[in-house]
Formats: C-alpha cells, structure tokens, sequence
C-alpha cells in the first residue's frame, strides 16, 4: 500500500503511469486484456466479437460508451442475448469534461454482481478500451479493493495500454482524496 504522503494524486503522476516508462502514452495493442482477476477491459471489437467472448466465458458486459452517438458502441441487452451474457450500458462521451464519476455506483454494482457469480466473467468497454472502461476499471479497484489511484492505474497499465483523458484522471484523483479522507474518519 502507499503511504499517506504518496497517497495524494495529481494528474501528472497518474499520466507517467500509463506511459510507463515510454515518451508517450501507447494505444492498447491488444483487444482485449484481463487487468485483474476476472476483469476485463477491451474495446468494441472485443465486445462485438461473440466467439471471443464465449471463448473467454465472459459473462457480464459493461459498455463504457453506451450509445447511438460518435464514438460510442450500439449495444443492448438483446445483442448478447443468445450467449446469456448480462448487460449494463453507461452513457459515457470520452470528454475531459464528462461526468463519468456519476456512474460509479451504477458500474461497480454490475462488476460485483459479475464477480460474485460463479464463474462470473465482466468485459468493461468502451470504443478503443483506453480511456472510459479504464477509468472505471481503476475506480472499481480504489474502492472495492482500497487501493490508492496511483495503484489502480499500475496494476491495471501491467496488463494494458490505457489512457484516460485529463478529465477523468481529475476525476480519479478527486476519487482518490474522497476515500483517504474516509479512512483518516
């Protein structure tokens, strides 16, 4: 666990996180990647590809990027139907300005019950898997699992190219300063 002193976050450092050691922050070379146990994150070719996703017996899909607009994926409950896989779609514009921290509850709610299924498998998404699922994907770990920002975005960035916008990085650190305020009550 971190320390209460680099327990704070700032953009910046959660921006030299996902380059890892690189000049620049990489595109997810693949489509799909499991960042923790039985967590997934890809993008919309991974949530569109039904062979893969029975062949990684996934079992709940959280799209990121809910919708018929630009940049979002047109997915619904029906689409997946006949793999018996769970649905949750969040209407999320991959925008520094968006409010993405209001579907926190709604997103860790499906995780868990994904998670706390037998066998339960969750594929969290958005259009490229890099910015809205995977800033879910950290705020998921903060909160159920107590880590710090900092931590959620290495243990995800070990197992896939990510890059949320600055917006959502704010929004993580505010996350961040909420839950280290919690536990110091």
């Amino acid at each position: 666990m971190a320390t209460e002193e680099s327990a704070l976050c700032s953009i910046d450092e959660l921006e030299e996180i996902m380059k890892k050691g690189s000049i620049v922050i990489s595109l997810p070379r693949n489509p799909i990647d499991e960042v923790y146990s039985n967590v997934f994150v890809g993008g919309e070719s991974s949530a569109t590809d039904k062979q893969r996703l029975k062949s990684l017996g996934i079992t709940h899909v959280l799209n990121c990027a809910h919708g018929r607009k630009f940049f979002h994926v047109d997915t619904d409950q029906s689409f997946y139907d006949d793999l018996k896989i769970k649905f949750q779609g969040l209407g999320v514009s991959d925008f520094p300005q968006s409010n993405i921290k209001q579907h926190f509850e709604t997103a860790f709610k499906f995780i868990d019950e994904a998670l706390h299924q037998e066998n339960g498998k969750v594929l969290v998404h958005c259009v490229q898997g890099f910015s809205r699922s995977a800033t879910i994907a950290i705020a998921y770990l903060m909160v159920r699992d107590k880590m710090t920002a900092q931590d959620a975005a290495r243990t995800v960035r070990a197992k896939r190219e990510i890059g949320p916008n600055k917006g959502f990085l704010k929004q993580l650190c505010d996350l961040n300063e909420e839950l280290q305020r919690d536990k110091k009550e």
